[in-house]
């Protein structure tokens, strides 16, 4: 299953983050970031989609993700 995790960087989405990388390997993880500067555990894919307004591109962080 791929799954893309909004606000990755932050206390929930880490959280998150952490659960997911438990799952089985079968599990692709993508987590949508506003920034460059973010650290994720390894297996994690992270695109920048900027902040929440009108100028975010979401195609990037959405293609092919089914949860």
């Amino acid at each position: 299953m791929r799954v893309l995790v909004t606000g990755a960087s932050g206390f929930v989405g880490r959280a998150v983050l952490a659960c997911a990388g438990e799952q089985p390997a079968a599990w692709r993880i993508r987590a949508a970031v506003r920034r460059d500067d973010a650290e994720f555990p390894a297996g994690v894919d992270a695109v920048r989609v900027g902040d929440l307004s009108a100028d975010a591109d979401w195609r990037p962080a959405l293609d092919g993700m089914q949860a």
